[in-house]
């Protein structure tokens, strides 16, 4: 049973950046949230709706034209290694087919919470810090 949540984001938890990173002095005046949905034992996190619309296209389709990139001119082999597109990096087993209607299904249910605004907070992620564990 895939579940939906939305979390704030700071930028220190998971290591990537988000397409219009904000300078640092800025994070803190601008709420950012990430939209979470947890299927098949992966967890997506988007920072937008559009990125949920363009994952959905992307499951939509049952076969995927072929990923190899072009090299730039002047450039050498070692390009290829270090260029992925962001469906390169998800787990091959999201791509079965019984995995891929359960993802589907599921994304297609994230962007109606999101567009409508019912997705919850994880109550976990807003917690404050035991006193204890603040101690210098």
């Amino acid at each position: 049973m895939p579940r939906y949540w939305k979390e704030p984001y700071t930028g220190f938890r998971y290591g990537d950046h988000p397409p219009d990173m904000l300078p640092a002095t800025a994070r803190g005046l601008v709420h950012q949230e990430l939209i979470c949905v947890s299927v098949c034992s992966f967890t997506f996190r988007f920072y937008s709706q559009d990125e949920i619309r363009e994952y959905i296209a992307f499951f939509e389709k049952k076969t995927h034209p072929t990923s190899t990139l072009p090299i730039p001119a002047g450039s050498d082999s070692f390009f290829r290694w270090h260029s992925q597109r962001w469906y390169e990096r998800l787990p091959v087993y999201l791509q079965e087919e019984s995995k891929r209607a359960k993802v589907l299904k599921a994304l297609q249910r994230a962007l109606v919470l999101s567009e409508t605004g019912k997705l919850k907070w994880n109550r976990f992620v807003l917690r404050r810090p035991h006193k204890a564990a603040c101690r210098d």
